[in-house]
């Protein structure tokens, strides 16, 4: 498994369970992780074998039916804002505009009462990848349905509402609106304008004790990661496709990715790490994306 999904499964069974926080509260929750790391149960084998001893992972299609599952979500979240989207299996259609979600499991295991799905979900827009909107998700529970709801949970609320939002805004401008306050993706509908760049983010992922976690989850805060994503993500095009993930111990920051439009970006890893981020109590980590939006939307009203 490459080293950056390493880490990532690694934070999701031994981190406890992910909460999706904003400055109002508590959003949404993940389930409880095992305490056991990825390392743990590995196998020298490679991605998606089992580690000698676990039962064999059932050989069904997940890749599918991640695809299948993020498809609805979106497909729901774009009706919420104003369109009128169809979907079928793995694809979603606006009009003559067709959105498409891949899914590549890079691992899995099957343990004892645990089920690991590492995968990296990306879109298609006509046909034509856009790498903005690439997402690496890690579902975890008891078996494989539980681990499937886990994974696109995490995906919807740190990625696929945001990138829904964004799509519908630049693709379908003019019957684009607002979620209603009772519409599900209501509590995900975060737009900013900062510095003449319209974006939307993510609720912050907290798992472990951050102590002040109200730090994290401010105007200020926020604000601060927004301009450093804007800073380090180059020239925009249509989208830019911003994810930040650190973990904090007493020891200091520690970033586990920086990732822009689906690859590593050093500058701005360098630049997270120099943030006074708040103490931990005892650790924690720390995550949160950004959908960057092209010029044309700068000029538009924020909501």
């Amino acid at each position: 498994m490459p080293g950056f999904f390493q880490r990532l499964a690694r934070a999701s069974l031994g981190a406890g369970a992910l909460a999706l926080v904003m400055a109002t509260g508590v959003i949404a929750c993940a389930p409880e992780r095992g305490r056991e790391t990825a390392d743990d149960h590995r196998s020298a084998a490679g991605p998606g074998v089992a580690s000698p001893g676990a039962p064999a992972a059932p050989r069904d299609d997940v890749a599918s039916e991640l695809a299948r599952m993020a498809a609805a979500r979106m497909a729901a979240t774009l009706a919420e804002v104003g369109l009128d989207p169809s979907h079928t299996g793995s694809t979603v259609e606006l009009g003559a505009l067709g959105l498409e979600v891949d899914a590549t499991i890079v691992h899995r295991q099957t343990d004892a009462d645990t089920e690991l799905i590492v995968a990296e979900l990306t879109l298609r827009l006509d046909g034509a990848p856009v790498p903005a909107f690439a997402a690496e998700i890690v579902g975890v529970g008891p078996e494989r349905d539980a681990a499937l709801r886990s994974a696109i949970d995490q995906w919807y609320g740190q990625h696929g509402a945001q990138i829904s939002f964004a799509i519908a805004e630049i693709e379908r401008g003019a019957a684009f609106h607002p979620p209603r306050a009772e519409a599900a993706s209501a509590a995900y509908f975060i737009r900013l304008l900062v510095d003449g760049v319209a974006l939307y983010h993510s609720p912050v992922g907290l798992r472990g004790s951050a102590g002040d976690s109200e730090a994290l989850t401010s105007e200020t805060w926020t604000l601060a990661l927004a301009r450093l994503a804007i800073a380090h993500a180059g020239a925009l095009g249509r989208y830019r496709g911003v994810s930040l993930s650190v973990a904090v111990d007493g020891e200091g920051p520690s970033v586990l990715s920086c990732r822009v439009d689906g690859r590593e970006q050093p500058s701005l890893c360098a630049a997270l790490a120099k943030l006074s981020w708040p103490r931990p109590a005892p650790s924690y980590e720390f995550s949160q994306s950004f959908v960057l939006l092209g010029p044309k939307s700068a000029a538009q009203a924020t909501h």
